[in-house]
Formats: C-alpha cells, sequence, structure tokens
C-alpha cells in the first residue's frame, strides 16, 4: 500500500497515513491549516485513523499495541529496600529486581517517595514512606508466585504485611504463618 503525502513539510511525512479504502484521501497536517488545501479536510490523527482499514482488516490503531495483562502493583517500605542481607545475598531491592526480570521479564519501580497510613491493632495511626513497583501479568499462577514471594519478602523484612493492588482489587499480602 503506497502512503501519500500533502506537500506542507517534511514534518507531515511522519504523520501521513494511508489514503482510506473509501476513495477519499485523508491527511495529516503538521503546518498551519492555511497552507493546506481547501478540497483536502482537516482532521486529527485519530480522526484519520478511525476509519481507515489496515492490510490484514485489524484497528491500525491497535497494529503496535501488546496487551501485557492486568496491572499488578506493591509498596516496600523505602528505608529497608538498601538494608544488607546475608553475606552473598542481594538486598531487597536486588532480590525483587531478580524476581520479577526472572519471571515476569519487566517492571517499572518509582523510587519517589509515597506515603502509606493504616491503623494497627490499638487503633494507632501507623505510616510509613514507600516505593512503588508495578508489573504486569494475565497469569493467575503468576499472580500466585508473586504472592509467595511478596509473603516471603514480608518475613525477611520483619513486616506484618505488603498492600498489593491486582487490577481493581486490593490485598494485604501477610507473613507466612507455620502451620
Amino acid at each position: 500500500m503506497r502512503l501519500r503525502y500533502h506537500q506542507v513539510s517534511p514534518v507531515a511525512q511522519d504523520c501521513a497515513i494511508p489514503a482510506g479504502s473509501s476513495g477519499r484521501e485523508r491527511f495529516l497536517y503538521a503546518s498551519s491549516p492555511a497552507a493546506v488545501d481547501a478540497r483536502t479536510p482537516d482532521i486529527s490523527k485519530e480522526e484519520a485513523r478511525m476509519d481507515v482499514p489496515s492490510a490484514s482488516g485489524a484497528d491500525p490503531t491497535m497494529r503496535n499495541v501488546t496487551p501485557l495483562g492486568k496491572m499488578t502493583i506493591f509498596y516496600i517500605p523505602s528505608h529497608k529496600l538498601d538494608a544488607p542481607g546475608p553475606v552473598g545475598e542481594h538486598t531487597p531491592r536486588g532480590q525483587i529486581h531478580v524476581f520479577l526480570m526472572q519471571h515476569y521479564r519487566a517492571y517499572t519501580h518509582t523510587p519517589s517517595p509515597v506515603k502509606g497510613f493504616w491503623l494497627n491493632d490499638q487503633k494507632a495511626v501507623q505510616h510509613d514512606v514507600l516505593e512503588r513497583f508495578e508489573v504486569s501479568f494475565e497469569s493467575e499462577t503468576s499472580f500466585e508466585r508473586l504472592v509467595e514471594f511478596l509473603r516471603k519478602m514480608c518475613e525477611s523484612l520483619d513486616e506484618e504485611a505488603i498492600y498489593l493492588t491486582r487490577g481493581e482489587e486490593s490485598f494485604l499480602v501477610g507473613r507466612k504463618r507455620p502451620e
């Protein structure tokens, strides 16, 4: 399929889309509308892509989009992430990195502090500065694997629980209890 460009500027070529199958030529413009021929409609990039079918018949706006699954987020206290571990082992931050890369191949970490507040068993307000980790996957087996990892992390960090969200649900992952 051949692309047609309006002779406006080199930038316009980066934004051009194929002419639609309806026979109407559609272009995206990177310069002022005054430079555009009045017979050619001035439309946005989103409008132009809405009705232009791809060669495969799939939605062309989704051509370069890869679904990753449900977003899963957990928070770890900042001051515990860089605590030295036993000799020869990673810090908790390093353990999280290795686990997420090994099992999910990618993650996002937001080191900027997030403050968390909650009531303890005596109804006293507790708070901590937390760092956010985000990973996406679809499988429930992958979710169970992460929960098990966070249980162990909770124990090694001497935390009562780690806050976890998956999609629109929230959980507290507690320590592994002796059976």
